[in-house]
């Protein structure tokens, strides 16, 4: 965390400095650059003041989640805004996010990180109303030897393409669907 991020959360200023004092008091709170920007806390700590939040304003929680992404959205920190988004339970943001960062990830190869995102999306059953995410998880599972998941993955995609008069146009979408039928 940083004190803009924390800023960000809370709708106030001042956390930086209030940072920099817990981390010289050593109050579980160490910094992770030089410059005293960014910090981390011990994971005790955080679940003790989790559970805390969870009992007093539970209704918040989603909020500040929320919050947190948008701040790492415009400061450019695009996967932490996804994992922020999936713990908030934002399914629009989350596929956004994915389609964004599915390629640069996979390159990377992190593939079992790209997968559990289209696991994440597919558990709340939100895939179909983003048609590029799913023609993104059948590409990735067809390329990575997955066949029976880049054939259901696909199933989606012509369910979108083919089965809603009433969709909207998304041209991208509807190139990838054909790569997608070519490849498989």
């Amino acid at each position: 965390m940083c004190g803009s991020l924390c800023d960000a959360v809370l709708e106030q200023s001042g956390s930086a400095e209030a940072l920099a004092d817990l981390a010289r008091s050593n109050l579980l709170l160490v910094p992770l650059d030089r410059r005293g920007k960014w910090y981390r806390y011990h994971h005790l700590f955080r679940d003790m003041l989790r559970a805390e939040l969870d009992r007093m304003e539970p209704e918040l929680i989603p909020v500040l989640l929320r919050r947190a992404a948008a701040w790492c959205v415009r400061n450019d920190l695009p996967e932490s805004a996804l994992e922020y988004s999936m713990a908030a339970g934002d399914v629009d943001t989350v596929a956004d996010l994915t389609g964004r960062l599915v390629v640069p990830t996979y390159q990377q190869g992190r593939v079992t990180t790209v997968q559990r995102w289209f696991r994440w999306l597919q558990d709340r059953g939100e895939i179909g109303k983003h048609p590029m995410t799913a023609v993104l998880a059948s590409v990735v599972s067809a390329v990575t030897g997955r066949p029976t998941e880049a054939e259901r993955w696909a199933d989606i995609v012509d369910r979108w393409q083919f089965g809603d008069g009433a969709r909207p146009d998304d041209p991208p979408a509807e190139a990838w669907a054909a790569v997608v039928r070519a490849v498989l």
